[in-house]
């Protein structure tokens, strides 16, 4: 995918272990992005992570650790991007204090691609939302490239595996039979790679499901699915 990472990272909050007035807040000299996780770049999946740093009087982060996360497979990235950062540090009477910073790292994707308008890929859509609802697997797996995977929470799958053991077909993509609540199909500028994101309706006493399945387009011009993001 034609994707870049946009990291948006933003002092929320500063507050000196002496009590220090506004002026006196550490100031950023140095920000380090943190990698973003190639698996998750490339099934189209998005983050949030935020970090709390202490920052010591020469500028430097002593600590750093993550206090609220959309997805835990992107912690490690975003602490080592922020062990990374520097400061001038924050002061008090004209002395240099510790102090501590929280900073959201949002993991974001480019939106340069435009909305398919391939009749194959549009069928490839409508084969997964039946499948959802309860079609055939067999026929499903001829769609599905034999190394393609499937990332369920912090479990990483063969796909194929998976479509083929019951047990685990419906532990990861059983949902309700009912009609998703959206549905955005995306390619990117060459239109040899697209993502498809699916949000289920909820029944009575069951979760939400979000899926998020990535096509790529082979030498023949056929479409298959490469990856499968699902969770509740």
């Amino acid at each position: 995918m034609n994707m870049r990472v946009f990291v948006y990272a933003v002092l929320l909050a500063a507050s000196a272990l002496a009590i220090a007035s506004p002026q006196e807040e550490p100031q950023t000299k140095k920000r380090v992005d943190p990698a973003y996780p190639g698996i998750f770049k490339r099934a189209g999946i998005e983050a949030e992570v935020w970090v709390k740093m202490r920052i010591n009087e020469k500028g430097f982060v002593e600590k750093a650790e993550v206090i609220k996360t959309t997805n835990k497979d992107f912690n490690a990235a975003t602490i080592d991007a922020a062990k990374k950062w520097e400061f001038i540090p924050a002061s008090k009477d004209g002395k240099a204090i510790k102090a501590e910073v929280t900073i959201p790292f949002r993991y974001r994707l480019a939106q340069k691609s435009t909305d398919a308008k391939s009749k194959d890929l549009y069928e490839l859509q409508k084969s997964v939302e039946l499948f959802l609802r309860g079609s055939s697997t067999q026929e499903f797996l001829s769609m599905v490239d034999p190394e393609a995977y499937l990332i369920a929470g912090n479990k990483y799958e063969n796909l194929r595996s998976v479509l083929l053991d019951s047990k685990k077909k419906k532990s990861y993509l059983d949902i309700p039979e009912n009609a998703f609540r959206n549905s955005h199909l995306k390619t990117d500028a060459s239109e040899s790679s697209a993502f498809l994101v699916l949000t289920s309706l909820a029944a009575s006493g069951k979760p939400t499901y979000y899926h998020t399945v990535v096509f790529m387009k082979s030498e023949s011009g056929d479409w298959h699915i490469q990856a499968w993001h699902t969770s509740h």
